[in-house]
Formats: C-alpha cells, sequence, structure tokens
C-alpha cells in the first residue's frame, strides 16, 4: 500500500527513478546488439585503430560505416569517436545511434544510461553532419554534465577523428555551414597549418578556396600542382593571381585527369608550361579534349609516344586522331619486337578497336611469326581472343603456350590449345598444373596429353603436399614411383605426402625391392 502511494505521486517517483541503473525498454534492443553481434577487435599494429566486428544480424541505418576487413564486417572505433586503441567502449550504442542521426533514442540512452554521456557524443553528431542534433547536445550539457567533459585525450592518436582531428574530418565533407559551427563550436583562432593540403587530397574543392581565400598562408610551392590536379579552377586562379609558383606537374596532371578548362588557364596565364608527360598522360586516359588542345597549342609531346600510350590503353579514339593528326603516328620507327610489344600490350588490355584501326597497317605492325613469350595475353582479358588474333596473322604456334596456360589453371585457354594448337604441349604442362594445384586441368592432360607422365610431376606434387594429386599421379603412372619421393616429403616436412608414401610402400611390392635405404 505505501509502495503504491509513493509511486503514484510524480516528483517522488522521479526522484525514486533517478537512483534507478537500468536501460530503458525502447531503447534496449540497441545495447542487445551490443552485447550479442559486436566483438572488440585490439588494432593488430600502430598504423591501424581498433575496430568493431560485428556479426550478421546486426543492423544498423549507417551502412556507409560498416566496412569489410579480412572477410568480416566491422566498423572502425575512430568513426563512432571512441578510442582507437584502449578496449572496448560501452559508449558504443549511444554513439551509434548519434552517427545514425537517430535523436529520440540518443537522448533516451542518455536519459538512463548518463554515465555514457561525454564530449565526443557532441563530436560524434559533428562529425556525421548531424547539426540539429549537435545543437541539441550542447543545449542538453546542463542535464547531463558529462557532455562537457572529455573522455579520449585529444590528440592521443592521429587515428583519431573527434577532438583536435575534427576539424580535418568535417573539412572532408566540403560543407561550408559544417565548418562554421565547429568554429565556433570550438572557438577555432588559427587553422591547421596542413588543412589546406588536407582538403584538397580529400576532394574538398569548395572550402580549400575558403581557407585560402581566409589564409594564404596556408599555400607552399606545392599547392598549386596539387589543386591542378585536381581540378580545382577557383583555387588554381586564386593561387595565381597572389603570385604562388607551380611546376610543369601541374599542367601535366591537369591534362591527364581531363581538366580542360585548368590546361587551357594555366597556358594562357602561366609560363612554366608542361613536360612531354602532358600528351602522353592525357592520351593514355583518353581525354580527346585536352589531346585535342595539347596538339594545337602547345610544343611540347612526342606524338608517337602518345600515340602508343593511347594504343596501349585502348583509347581508340585518341589512337584515330593521333593517327589523323601526323602519318608518323602510325607509320613507327620501330623494331619488329616494339611492333610486337605494341599489338600485344593491347591485346592484353581488351582493345579490339583499337587493333581493327592498327589491321589497317598490317604490313607496319606485322607480328614475328617465331614469338615464344607471350605471358601478358595469356593473362589477358580474353586470352582465347588474344591468342586467335596473333595465330591468324600467321606468328607460329608454341608448346611452351599451353605449357604455361596449364599453370595459369585457365581451362577455356586449355582446351582452344588442345583443339587447335597442331604443337601441342610438352611434359612441362602437366608438372605445371601440378605445382599451381590446378587438379581438373592434370586429369585432362593425364587423359588426353600425357601417356608417359614425367617424374618432375610426382616430385612437384610431394614438394607442394598435395595428396590428391599425387594420389592421380601415383596410380596413372607406376613407373615413376620410388623412394625418393619418401625422401624429398621427409626432408621438406611434407607430412600428408609422408603418410601417403608410407602406406603405398609397405603394400608396393614392386619398389620395396628397388633401393635399400633404411625407412
Amino acid at each position: 500500500m505505501a509502495a503504491r502511494q509513493a509511486l503514484t505521486q510524480g516528483d517522488l517517483y522521479q526522484l525514486i527513478c533517478s537512483y534507478q541503473v537500468g536501460v530503458f525498454l525502447d531503447v534496449r534492443p540497441r545495447f542487445c546488439a551490443f552485447h550479442n553481434f559486436v566483438t572488440y577487435e585490439d588494432a593488430s599494429d600502430e598504423d591501424e585503430e581498433a575496430e568493431y566486428v560485428v556479426a550478421d544480424g546486426f543492423v544498423t541505418s549507417a551502412s556507409h560505416l560498416v566496412h569489410n576487413t579480412s572477410g568480416q564486417d566491422a566498423i572502425g572505433a575512430s568513426d563512432l569517436g571512441l578510442a582507437v586503441d584502449d578496449g572496448p567502449d560501452d559508449r558504443f550504442p549511444l554513439h551509434l545511434a548519434i552517427a545514425e542521426g537517430a535523436k529520440d533514442d540518443a537522448l533516451r540512452i542518455l536519459a538512463c544510461r548518463p554515465d555514457l554521456a561525454s564530449e565526443e557524443a557532441i563530436d560524434v553528431a559533428i562529425l556525421h553532419n548531424h547539426l540539429a542534433l549537435a545543437h541539441c547536445l550542447i543545449a542538453a550539457k546542463k542535464l547531463w554534465p558529462g557532455l562537457a567533459c572529455r573522455s579520449i585525450l585529444s590528440g592521443s592518436s592521429r587515428l583519431e577523428k573527434v577532438g583536435t582531428s575534427l576539424v580535418y574530418s568535417v573539412v572532408a565533407h566540403d560543407a561550408p555551414a559544417l565548418l562554421d559551427f565547429l568554429v565556433a563550436y570550438q572557438d577555432i583562432q588559427k587553422w591547421p597549418a596542413d588543412l589546406l593540403k588536407h582538403a584538397i587530397q580529400h576532394n574538398a574543392s569548395v572550402l580549400a578556396s575558403v581557407l585560402y581565400a581566409s589564409d594564404p598562408s596556408l599555400a607552399d610551392a606545392r599547392t598549386l600542382d596539387a589543386a591542378a590536379a585536381k581540378g580545382y579552377l577557383t583555387l588554381v586562379q586564386q593561387l595565381d593571381a597572389t603570385g604562388i609558383e607551380c611546376s610543369t606537374k601541374a599542367m601535366d596532371q591537369a591534362a591527364r585527369h581531363g581538366f580542360l578548362d585548368v590546361v587551357r588557364f594555366l597556358h594562357e596565364h602561366r609560363t612554366e608550361g608542361c613536360s612531354d608527360a602532358a600528351l602522353r598522360g592525357a592520351s593514355e586516359a583518353g581525354r580527346l579534349d585536352v589531346v585535342r588542345f595539347l596538339v594545337d597549342h602547345r610544343t611540347e609531346g612526342d606524338l608517337s609516344a602518345a600515340f602508343v600510350a593511347a594504343a596501349k590503353a585502348g583509347r581508340v579514339r585518341v589512337v584515330e586522331y593521333l593517327g589523323g593528326v601526323r602519318d608518323g603516328c602510325v607509320h613507327l620507327q620501330t623494331t619488329r619486337d616494339t611492333r610486337f610489344g605494341l599489338v600485344t600490350s593491347v591485346l592484353a588490355t581488351g582493345g579490339v578497336d583499337v587493333l581493327l584501326y592498327l589491321s589497317r597497317y598490317d604490313r607496319i605492325y606485322h607480328l614475328p611469326r617465331d614469338c615464344d613469350d607471350i605471358s601478358s595475353l595469356l593473362t589477358s582479358r580474353d586470352p582465347v581472343a588474344a591468342v586467335r588474333y596473333i595465330v591468324e596473322r600467321g606468328v607460329q604456334w608454341k608448346a611452351t603456350w599451353m605449357d604455361e596456360a596449364c599453370g595459369i589453371g585457365h581451362w577455356d585457354l586449355v582446351q582452344f590449345f588442345y583443339k587447335h594448337s597442331p604443337a601441342g604441349c610438352t611434359t612441362n604442362a602437366l608438372t605445371n598444373a601440378v605445382a599451381s594445384g590446378h587438379l581438373d586441368i592434370a586429369a585432362f592432360l593425364m587423359d588426353h596429353c600425357d601417356e608417359n607422365g614425367s617424374a618432375d610431376a610426382l616430385t612437384t606434387a610431394v614438394e607442394t603436399d598435395n595428396v590428391r594429386m599425387l594420389e592421380c599421379l601415383w596410380h596413372r603412372y607406376p613407373k615413376h614411383r620410388g623412394k625418393h619421393l619418401l625422401y624429398t616429403a621427409r626432408s621438406s616436412g611434407r607430412q600428408a605426402c609422408i603418410a601417403f608414401l608410407r602406406l603405398r610402400y609397405e603394400d608396393d611390392d614392386d619398389a620395396s625391392d628397388s633401393e635399400s635405404a633404411p625407412l
């Protein structure tokens, strides 16, 4: 009766509850998920941060925070404003709610677990651009004083994203309003010396211009080069207006990345010029508009080198343009091997359209009839098409090609060689397949290509401790058996093969008398 009277009095009930320890029912699932589906994992070295590994069944609306590391999903401690190297942190449920922008859940957690409050909670709201929630948490400092206290020693780790490091995280958002909020909140009086460089590196073009306008001392001799490489025309113009120096890398990198407006500005307003890397890089990247501009307005660069770079990269529109600019681009003064290298490089990148263009000049881009090394073709996007292309143009088949294909383990390529190559393969084909562990290809070779086998194949199976492969070879090629295999297994510590061979020699009368060395 007394308990009922106490609990029905509002003020008294709230006073009693203030001494209770527990979690409200509506936010309990967040704590259950933390305890049931989240495991803390220490950093493996000083260059990495601790992570919270999340198991199947864990759900968060902030899915962008979950990344896959070594086959398992995890959330980095720094993304939640938690200690990056100081053990598991009970603030995980609160900080995740804040990172999600779940204002109601965050406030409910603070109401029942005020011990989880810290200044990092406000930082996390800012870090993830939840300004309304950040305002709310700042206003709640009187209600939960812990929000005014920092739990992590600011600057204790360069991997942190909160505290004094928060300004770098905010700049990466490239949101001026967010930066203004942070400046007022942290009372920032001077920018860190490397903040402009950080903004450029993290694609914050708007804030990069804002930062430089507010403090020109942030720029150095490499700033204009970096801004040009990112295509930040406004910043490039600002830097040029204040006399910041640059190098040929500015136009080189702007050209490679296709920033024609930056290339044109540098051409018209700067004297540093560019190097041959500008035309070559733009050609390789397929930046046709930039290539046209450089050919028309600049003298740097070699057209033939640009043509080769574009062809190797499969940039057919650039190849056609350069081929039409100067006939010498196509009629390169190169050796037979150099021309073959160009064609094979194009094949390796799958540039079929470029090959069709080059085929107009077969007398120039003829292929050598004798070619042993086609490794780049065998590992290309479509090796069957690449090999077919060169043999149709007179290159002679080689047995070593199929040998290498067996080692690569490309089933379709092996079948292609078996059906079409008159050169066949050598015993190295089986040895290569065994060495790389491709049992299906080894079995195919034993059935169709290699009746005699080789002792090297069995030895290789032992050296790689591949018992399944050894068993197939053992039964197929009894003439290559020998106790030397057991000695090889023992000397290399191949336990599985040791067990297999000991058992077989006990039952193999043919081999028991061949050697007298003790087992």
